[in-house]
């Protein structure tokens, strides 16, 4: 699974259009669920991560239950 580390996307957040907003998942969610988080910077996304393991179906329902919506109001307030 593809993911952008937050710590690293946040200066990157002034680019979402207002209204927009982006999923949010702690890394330690995805390790007690036994999956390994990786770098995987891009030339283009230095802030591009990788969730490596088997994924089946209770594995990606927790994951998403982990998971939350973050608006780009909340990313870079005012």
């Amino acid at each position: 699974m593809s993911v952008d580390r937050a710590v690293i996307q946040l200066d990157m957040a002034a680019t979402l259009h207002d209204g927009a907003g982006v999923g949010e998942m702690p890394t330690t969610a995805a390790r007690e669920l036994g999956q390994d988080v990786v770098a995987d910077a891009l030339p283009n996304n230095r802030a591009h991560a990788l969730v490596i393991g088997d994924k089946p179906r209770r594995i990606r329902r927790a994951l998403r239950d982990a998971a939350r919506l973050v608006t780009r109001d909340q990313i870079l307030p005012n």
